[in-house]
């Protein structure tokens, strides 16, 4: 076992939790509840002014499928009905596909690479699917064919024929891990990208539904494919309203490995209807609130949910009130808090509802509650609240499963986090390292979640300044993915993005290139040039050729990465805004402070508008253009600027936080140049007080504080004595000028002439 690795399992308790001896909810835990109820039970909420699109695509949506549902209900005798009273609704080689209620799934229906050994990652995945379509496509024409023969339809490549087959392009790499990672992160065995079974598809359109039934009647009879999964939609919609048959389908490539392929069944009817409609969209939009939606009734009640939503714009408290006292079904509110959460970051909505979901929940179900509760806590800053349930929720999964447990595991990793955001690094080193070792024996050395605790572990020590202690760390985590996954996945990328990031910040700027290349051509063959996360790679490459003094390079990677950005997200995205900020950040670096400015106060209308006046962002970029304002020599502005963003940063990562610090360190160095040496030497004080606290005495940043201290206390030292010598009788200025004249002539007279030597202050000015 690694030396960085503690071998104690002892689980860690507060003294709060230490003396409570009930394993489902801690006295405390219950004021904190009772707090934030109060908080949040006045008049109403109202929804932030960014969640207007999702409204407005929310009350499209609900009409678009009311209109679906009417015209599927006219057409319901000819087409709908003999579909959706077919007795083949459910059929396939179901029975020993899953293992019941563990999560467990029949191996044989992974799908497999190449070389017929289960797939490690999405680019064996790939390497099978583009070998399998061409052989798929293959086997459907000849099924279509045979079909149409026996039926007397007329088979057609393009439109106008009575049956017509269309074999798409592989699924979107993007997409397959995003499906991936939503659906199939907790099935075992893993990996999730084995049970994607929609990467090579095809799709068969009928004008008649009679067709239609019997091709699925025919398919099934077939010896040359497995069923492996049918869903047949005709009888229990989709949520937009659409209805088709899918089938996922088992073939022999005749290449030395199998497949599972995916295969939609279409009525003509209904898909023009679809596409009048625009329902894909919606599809898109929506799909992350239902796509695991199983059964009816599920359905159903994610509609009347999202209903309740869109009654308004102004989400009045009393309507939750009556929805939460209305269910007695916790998953419906732990869907919706979700939503809120995820989607909308509307935190109050969502705390409002997990307190009410953990005064009701079982026993079992209370640390889930607190896990996800604590989250909401720290994402509003509330961190001491947010430790104390994730506190809870540990000792509650200690009790209950045990000290050697995944789900403890977590508890560790997410109070990592939230002490870590508190400033408090080593306590979370010693979080994370707990979850190291506990997912370590849990999972095996070489899992997705023990990569994912040294990555957290590379993050904190990168953030104290431990560089080479950050990069042990982050290639530990590369070695497991790349052992893994495979060198074409995107947590590979990701660990390629935090070497390279630990490499430029100990200037070793051509290694940190060459790990961010290695990132880019990842991201770039899994998403192609067009993806948020090339315009990332590229954001950081031209950071690197900004410190290598690049800049034409530099500024080439990051409009670059703008114009992507741009074509994804529009002009009113973070991400945008922090193209400007990088633009902004080599114009700098060039003394084009102007043009910076230009580019700053871009990036900070942006974040305001989208993030609100609250956010690290938005402090990140009054902090710059503070910075851009002193070198300006506008230092009043300046110290606007870097106000600002102090208040931001206490009121959001706390007291002591090395931002926080900073924000100090540049309020003290436009102090010092306004010649308000006692308001500057406070500011000095205060960064060198919290960076020695959290980075230790010997660090270079403390270094540097203490520096910039001593030389603000001299400065003061002499603006003193210069005060005092004017405040002096006129009688001694007199001899003092009569004599320091005198000297002077003596001096010129004896020496030849010299520039005055420079002393020790001004160096350390210059400094």
């Amino acid at each position: 076992m690694p030396s960085h690795i503690i071998e104690s399992s002892e689980v860690f308790f507060s003294e709060e939790l230490r003396s409570n001896d009930n394993p489902t909810m801690a006295p405390h835990i219950s004021h904190i509840l009772d707090s934030i109820i109060r908080q949040k039970s006045a008049g109403k909420i109202e929804l932030r002014q960014e969640n207007k699109t999702f409204m407005d695509t929310l009350h499209e949506f609900l009409e678009c499928k009311a209109k679906m549902d009417a015209k599927c209900d006219e057409m319901d005798n000819d087409i709908i009905r003999p579909l959706a009273n077919s007795n083949l609704q459910e059929f396939g080689d179901m029975e020993d596909f899953e293992e019941a209620n563990n999560h467990k799934y029949n191996t044989k229906y992974q799908q497999q690479s190449i070389a017929g050994t289960k797939v490690k990652g999405l680019r064996e995945l790939y390497d099978a699917a583009r070998k399998v379509r061409p052989v798929f496509a293959t086997k459907m024409q000849e099924v279509v064919r045979d079909f149409c023969q026996s039926v007397g339809a007329a088979a057609a490549a393009e439109d106008g024929g009575n049956v017509i087959l269309d074999i798409a392009d592989l699924k979107d790499a993007g997409r397959a891990m995003e499906k991936a990672k939503e659906n199939y992160e907790s099935r075992l065995p893993g990996p999730s990208v084995s049970w994607l079974y929609d990467v090579v598809r095809g799709s068969i359109i009928f004008s008649s539904s009679s067709h239609l039934l019997q091709f699925v009647e025919t398919i099934t009879d077939s010896e040359s494919f497995v069923i492996v999964k049918s869903k047949n939609r005709f009888q229990q919609p989709a949520f937009t309203g659409y209805r088709d048959w899918c089938l996922q389908i088992q073939i022999d490539t005749g290449l030395g490995f199998h497949h599972i392929c995916e295969l939609q069944l279409h009525c003509q009817a209904i898909k023009d209807l679809s596409a009048e409609l625009g329902l894909y969209a919606y599809y898109e939009y929506f799909r992350c609130y239902f796509g695991d939606a199983g059964r009816d009734d599920d359905l159903e009640d994610r509609l009347e949910e999202l209903k309740m939503i869109a009654r308004g714009k102004k989400y009045r408290i009393s309507m939750l009130d009556s929805f939460m006292s209305e269910t007695t079904d916790m998953s419906r509110l732990k869907r919706l808090s979700h939503l809120f959460h995820c989607r909308l970051s509307e935190y109050e909505i969502a705390a409002k509802l997990e307190c009410h979901i953990l005064s009701g929940s079982k026993v079992c179900d209370v640390a889930d509650t607190c896990e996800s509760l604590g989250e909401i806590l720290m994402k509003q800053g509330q961190y001491d609240e947010a430790k104390l349930m994730h506190e809870n929720a540990l000792q509650i999964r200690a009790e209950t499963v045990g000290v050697k447990h995944k789900l403890v595991a977590s508890s560790y990793s997410h109070l990592g986090l939230v002490l870590e955001r508190c400033g408090q690094n080593y306590t979370a080193i010693s979080m994370y390292n707990k979850a190291l070792h506990t997912r370590s024996e849990a999972l095996g050395d070489k899992h997705a979640l023990v990569a994912s605790s040294y990555n957290q572990l590379g993050l904190v020590w990168e953030n104290l300044g431990r560089f080479e202690d950050a990069k042990a760390m982050y290639q530990k985590a590369l070695e497991i993915r790349l052992d893994t996954l495979g060198d074409q996945d995107v947590s590979v990328a990701t660990s390629h993005s935090n070497v390279a990031a630990v490499l430029e910040q100990q200037g070793k700027y051509d290694e940190g290139l060459l790990s961010h290349k290695h990132a880019l051509q990842i991201r770039r063959e899994m998403f192609g040039d067009r993806h948020r996360s090339v315009a990332y790679s590229l954001n950081k490459i031209g950071g690197i050729l900004k410190e290598l003094e690049k800049y034409e390079e530099a500024t080439s990677m990051q409009q670059q990465a703008l114009e992507i950005q741009l074509e994804i997200f529009g002009d009113k995205s973070p991400s945008v805004g922090t193209s400007y900020n990088n633009l902004g950040a080599i114009l700098i670096r060039q003394g084009q402070y102007e043009e910076a400015k230009v580019m700053h106060e871009k990036a900070l209308q942006i974040r305001l508008e989208t993030l609100g006046d609250k956010h690290i962002s938005v402090a990140n970029s009054y902090s710059t253009m503070g910075v851009i304002l002193v070198k300006q020599r506008q230092y009043e502005e300046g110290r606007i600027m870097h106000d600002r963003a102090l208040r931001i940063r206490r009121e959001t990562l706390g007291e002591k936080h090395l931002s926080v610090a900073s924000s100090y360190h540049c309020l003290g160095v436009v102090l010092e140049k306004k010649g308000e040496y006692k308001a500057a030497e406070k500011m000095h004080k205060r960064a060198l007080e919290i960076r020695s606290e959290i980075l230790g005495e010997d660090h270079s940043t403390v270094s540097t504080s203490s520096r910039r201290l001593k030389l603000v206390l001299e400065k003061q030292e002499d603006d003193d004595e210069n005060r005092s010598s004017e405040s002096s009788g006129t009688a001694s200025m007199i001899r003092s000028t009569v004599a320091a004249s005198y000297n002077c002539f003596r001096s010129v007279l004896k020496k030849p002439k010299q520039l005055p030597k420079e002393t020790s202050a001004i160096r350390r000015s210059a400094e």
